[in-house]
């Protein structure tokens, strides 16, 4: 029976911590105007370091001409 909870638990505890994990990218493809369902690439890590790349190095989508 232990076994059962301890398991549940650490399913939950790493749901949360993907969901915690992929949130801050969601908003910075969204504000860099990628789509920002790309960081769901992310619970795939190889596939989250290639989205890195890209948007390093790439130009963006940003619409506005906004210098920072």
């Amino acid at each position: 029976m232990f076994e059962l909870i301890t398991g549940t638990v650490s399913f939950f505890i790493g749901v949360v911590g993907a969901i915690l994990w992929v949130i801050p990218f969601f908003f910075i493809y969204r504000k860099l105007g990628y789509n920002p369902w790309l960081s769901l690439l992310w619970l795939f890590p190889p596939a989250g370091l290639i989205m890195t790349y890209i948007v390093a190095f790439g130009s963006g989508n940003r619409d506005d001409d906004d210098d920072f």
